[in-house]
């Protein structure tokens, strides 16, 4: 009898888009419900790295039914149908979390037969929440590994938790493994923070309507209900992925000394008219972010909403505290009268000797919302700075930009003949294993 759960027991999957599709893909491309025939078919659950912690936690809206004659109710009945809020932490050290929870980042591409040319031409010309938007169940003949790659909204999550005692990193056979399943989840939420001192860290929150505990996670059916009826669907299953196992040359995460945060203005101008010298900026932290409005689409007839879209618009923010240095001149009401924008650019780095850029955020054409200074006895001089950009599809030149390295670490393996090449169809196209769909 297990007497507790700890950390090293525990690790989380994310499963593919839409959550009522099929989670296994064979070496073609063709997606299936085949939970038996691996190698050739491949799991499409994707282990999210470096997580920190899970929680989770519903309420249950009732309603009061009363009636004359009786000072009781005569019934708490569930009128709306309760949601489940779940929030995942996770260390930034790359981008592949981000990649397969949905957003749409720019990264350098590694799998056969490209050497590193990035996905998108510019930075500045992809819309960060392209994938989430987009409802299109289609899948491009020319990325037939990636399944539905313009609806990336809606997936299943999954915790596992291997035996107690035992490492959940390594383990192969997802019956060892015990599962809570979170069904029908939508992003809310996504932070990041990074401080002087600390590691950056990355808060994400889910809405979902369904949790499922699994004794093994091998062949179950997924935590996916029917909007219609708040019954299974019980035709489709899914196997827990092995989660990674990271050797010293993988880059597990971000050091606080690799990080720049670097604030001009889009016509070179510089915050002056607040007191501030951005080039000399002493940044001690900064807190990036954005939050999704969701609105359900209810219909009659049905127990769930049928779908949970983006209600526009969004804005981004971005928080930077510092140390106060030199005040510089100026006016509070000309800056309000001028009402410049400036672009935030936050930038991440290896280790390496010359340094590489791991992850890059960018907020563009931001305006400035706010501007706090405090001083106290036995202290220095603070100050924060907000600045805040509307994630808008229609206009990308302004926004959240997201870009750098998956740091996936493995892509895939290719089939050898038993002489040692490499086995391939009629066309000289090699046979892949254990391939991801790009994530």
């Amino acid at each position: 009898m297990r007497n507790s759960n700890i950390y090293n027991t525990k690790g989380v999957a994310i499963g593919p888009a839409p959550n009522t599709g099929y989670h296994f893909m064979d070496y073609t491309g063709g997606l299936n419900d085949d939970t038996a025939n691996y190698p050739l078919n491949n799991d499409l659950l994707m282990d999210l790295s470096r997580v920190q912690s899970v929680s989770y936690n519903f309420n249950v809206q009732r309603e009061n039914i009363t009636q004359l004659g009786k000072k009781g109710t005569v019934k708490r009945a569930v009128i709306n149908s309760p949601t489940v809020s779940l929030d995942i932490v996770h260390l930034l050290g790359g981008l592949k979390n981000e990649a397969r929870m949905g957003l749409n980042v720019n990264y350098p591409q590694y799998d056969y037969p490209n050497s590193g040319a990035a996905y998108y031409e510019d930075n500045f010309n992809v819309n960060l929440l392209q994938r989430l938007d987009g409802r299109e169940l289609d899948q491009p003949l020319i990325e037939p590994f990636w399944p539905h790659p313009n609806y990336q909204d809606r997936r299943n999550i999954f915790v596992g938790v291997s035996e107690e005692g035992e490492d959940l990193k390594g383990i192969e056979d997802p019956a060892k493994l015990g599962v809570i399943g979170f069904g029908n989840c939508y992003l809310r939420a996504y932070n990041l923070q990074a401080s002087v001192g600390q590691i950056p860290t990355v808060l994400t929150n889910w809405t979902c309507e369904n949790i499922e505990y699994y004794d093994n996670g091998s062949g179950q059916v997924i935590p996916t209900v029917d909007a219609k009826t708040r019954e299974h669907l019980d035709n489709i299953h899914f196997n827990m992925p092995s989660f990674e196992v990271y050797d010293e040359t993988d880059l597990s995460v971000i050091s606080p000394g690799n990080i720049t945060v670097e604030i001009s203005g889009v016509d070179n101008s510089d915050i002056l008219n607040f007191g501030i010298d951005a080039i000399n900026t002493n940044i001690q932290s900064f807190d990036l972010g954005f939050s999704l409005e969701r609105e359900p689409l209810d219909l009659l007839e049905y127990k769930l909403p049928v779908d949970r879209q983006i209600n526009y618009p969004i804005i981004a923010d971005v928080t930077l505290n510092y140390l106060v240095g030199e005040t510089e001149t100026g006016s509070f009401f000309d800056a309000l009268n001028e009402d410049k924008r400036y672009d935030v650019s936050i930038k991440m780095f290896d280790g390496c000797t010359p340094r590489q850029i791991v992850s890059r955020f960018d907020l563009k054409n931001g305006l400035l919302e706010s501007s706090d200074r405090s001083s106290q006895v036995r202290g220095f001089e603070n100050g924060k700075l907000t600045f805040t950009a509307e994630i808008n599809p229609e206009d990308l030149s302004q926004g959240l930009f997201i870009s750098g390295d998956l740091n996936i670490h493995k892509i895939g393996n290719n089939l050898l003949t038993p002489g040692g090449l490499y086995l391939t169809d009629d066309s000289g196209n090699r046979f892949v294993v254990d391939y991801p769909p790009l994530f």
